[in-house]
């Protein structure tokens, strides 16, 4: 009996609880501009132990390749414009993360305008976003989360865009971007020093009231 009661006011305000954090960007607006090649950082704040113990990190990863723009032949004679790109893909690593998302076949395969016509002659790059949602990454070195301050990925962005002005000159306003974004879940065990629930003392009460009437039938028993 004395063992039941421990467990019971051991398992008192120790059911989980979780925290989340975030989303940070890899800059404002989850777009970089217009670069194609650059290296950023996602800090993503601590785990404060003074919530409790910490007993699980998982980190949703969010990242996207777009594009846009436009190419103009500048040339005297009409021309065939064309663009593509060679390898396209965003990176984030850290602690817990390994995620890359590349570029499909359909963003990197470009366009091609025919007969541009001369002096001018401007043809529209067709708009295209491409998303890599939700990633889910579970962390296992729990005491690189814990702290005051932040736990830091490395985000890289890296596309290679070629173009061709048939025999003459264009000019070209091609924006390729990539961002990423991460969102932190804590889950932990409550400081136990926290003052129990009402529900808590309920339970308290009654598994008192339980061993009692153990208690009275094992009384009777060795009466009889």
């Amino acid at each position: 009996m004395r063992l039941f009661l421990a467990t019971l006011l051991a398992g008192i305000g120790l059911q989980a609880a979780t925290i989340t954090l975030g989303p940070v960007t890899s800059s404002g607006g989850y777009d970089p501009g217009d670069q194609t090649s650059y290296v950023s950082n996602i800090l993503l704040p601590q785990f404060n132990s003074a919530l409790g113990t910490l007993t699980g990190v998982q980190i949703t990863v969010d990242t996207q390749i777009n594009r846009s723009g436009s190419m103009t032949n500048n040339g005297s004679t009409a021309a065939d414009l064309s663009y593509f790109y060679g390898a396209t893909q965003i990176s984030i690593s850290g602690e817990g993360v390994s995620h890359t998302q590349s570029a499909s076949g359909a963003f990197t395969a470009g366009e091609s305008f025919s007969g541009v016509a001369a002096s001018g002659g401007t043809v529209n790059i067709a708009s295209l976003q491409e998303y890599d949602l939700g990633n889910l990454f579970n962390a296992g070195n729990l005491s690189a989360f814990i702290g005051s301050g932040s736990v830091s990925y490395a985000v890289n962005a890296v596309s290679n865009l070629f173009t061709s002005c048939g025999s003459g000159n264009c000019a070209t306003n091609i924006i390729t971007r990539m961002g990423g974004q991460m969102t932190v879940t804590y889950t932990y065990e409550p400081d136990t020093n926290e003052v129990p629930e009402p529900a808590s003392f309920a339970m308290v009460g009654l598994g008192v009231l339980a061993l009692g009437m153990i208690g009275r039938r094992r009384s009777s028993a060795s009466k009889s």
